[in-house]
């Protein structure tokens, strides 16, 4: 009668869902999760001409899906891709077609620019194509290189002598290793829906 009773009570055990018993599934969806990409995506803000013909910081380090913010703190600059052989000009394809992103010119004091890095192991290189400021060195990078560095960079800039002159689109929101999901937008808001102060410096004089 032992046994029959251990049996009975084996049965029950193995066949509880029969009876109502909470079961596992093997099968069950696994919980999601969040990729280590998206969840540590940073943001790296860069002020545009609020401390004269600079970008502030003139390098970052930013990682796939990092975003790079630009908040002009005066009118009269541009964010424009260049190549590091050629900092003062547009940068093109073999066959002069852009490939660069450029806010556009003027834009308007406290505006913001959010622009993604997509590829992380490409050097982006930044100038601003306003007559006169890329050979006084406004110019930046995003992930420069130990072989091609910010400094060199900018001193390449310094040495230009004759400025391209752009007349080809005003702005372009895809680039190579970056990309931009709108134009620059409307200067900053605060909480409230008041205007914000413009970055620290900023002026609305022409440099």
């Amino acid at each position: 009668m032992a046994i029959s009773c251990a049996l009975v009570l084996s049965l029950l055990f193995a066949y509880g869902n029969v009876l109502g018993a909470p079961q596992v599934s093997s099968s069950a969806t696994p919980a999601t999760t969040t990729s280590s990409s998206t969840a540590s995506a940073a943001t790296h803000s860069v002020s545009v001409g609020a401390n004269g013909l600079t970008f502030t910081p003139n390098s970052v380090t930013a990682a796939t899906g990092d975003t790079v913010v630009f908040i002009w703190g005066n009118e009269d600059h541009s964010v424009t891709q260049s190549s590091f052989d050629a900092p003062c000009s547009h940068l093109v394809d073999g066959g002069g077609i852009a490939v660069g992103i450029d806010s556009g010119l003027p834009i308007n004091v406290g505006s913001v620019w959010a622009v993604e890095v997509t590829n992380a192991s490409q050097s982006v290189w930044i100038y601003c194509r306003e007559p006169g400021h890329c050979p006084t060195g406004m110019v930046m990078a995003i992930n420069p290189t130990a072989a091609q560095t910010v400094d060199a960079f900018t001193a390449a800039a310094k040495a230009v002598s004759i400025e391209e002159t752009w007349t080809g689109e005003t702005n372009r929101l895809n680039g190579t290793g970056v990309s931009a999901n709108a134009a620059p937008g409307q200067p900053l808001t605060s909480s409230d829906g008041t205007s914000a102060s413009a970055p620290a410096g900023a002026s609305t004089s022409r440099e």
